[in-house]
């Protein structure tokens, strides 16, 4: 079975398809989040995958763990209004969350230098090591989640 993957040409090319439906008033289905901020939000993320640092706090969590992890996924939907990791939590660290149109713009530049990349060095806070497929997973199902929070 193929799983969508961020790093899939058709996978790139529907979540693309469905950021450029996304608008500024797209009314949310659950959660705290403009759709303004939850573009900052997931962009957080491909901008740590693209630089991660030098110090990640990865937490012991049993999606370390390559079962836990797998059905995590590839295995079940994660689940509506789950807490947000701190460092990319918008209301508390992200504060420089720009105007929609601005977000938009930059997500889809994210995402292009993100498809150029040739191997993931980030180590995930909660799923720890893992290679190129398994972050293009996290990406998509990330980016899948919150498009479907706002109904695209």
């Amino acid at each position: 079975m193929m799983y969508a993957n961020i790093f899939t040409d058709l996978s790139y090319a529907q979540i693309i398809g469905r950021l450029k439906k996304l608008s500024v008033d797209a009314p949310r289905q659950w959660g705290k989040m403009s759709a303004s901020e939850m573009l900052r939000h997931c962009r957080s993320q491909i901008e740590f995958i693209l630089d991660p640092g030098d110090e990640v706090k990865v937490y012991k969590t049993m999606f370390r763990f390559a079962p836990v992890r797998w059905l995590a996924l590839y295995g079940v939907p994660w689940p509506k209004n789950s807490a947000t990791a701190p460092e990319m939590d918008v209301t508390k660290k992200l504060i420089d969350t720009a105007d929609f149109e601005h977000e938009k713009e930059a997500m889809f530049i994210c995402l292009k230098n993100l498809s150029k990349t040739e191997k993931v060095k980030a180590t995930h806070p909660l799923f720890g090591s893992m290679g190129k497929d398994n972050w293009g997973r996290v990406v998509w199902k990330h980016l899948d989640h919150h498009l479907r929070q706002f109904g695209c």
